[in-house]
């Protein structure tokens, strides 16, 4: 039973540590600048599919 509750706070101390790195590097990220090189703006027919977009895309560049 002690080695049980020891693993379950050992599991739950390592996940705290995961979590809290892991909002730490999405808040990092979410503060750097986008590399961003002009606007672009796509005008799609209605039903365009993910596909059919990147192959506009792919023209386009």
């Amino acid at each position: 039973m002690k080695k049980m509750f020891r693993f379950f706070m050992v599991l739950l101390i390592v996940l705290g540590i995961a979590a809290g790195a892991g909002i730490w590097k999405v808040r990092q990220l979410a503060k750097a600048p986008l590399p961003i090189k002009q606007e672009t703006i796509f005008t799609l027919k209605q039903g365009t599919g993910r596909l059919a977009l990147a192959l506009s895309f792919m023209k386009k560049n």
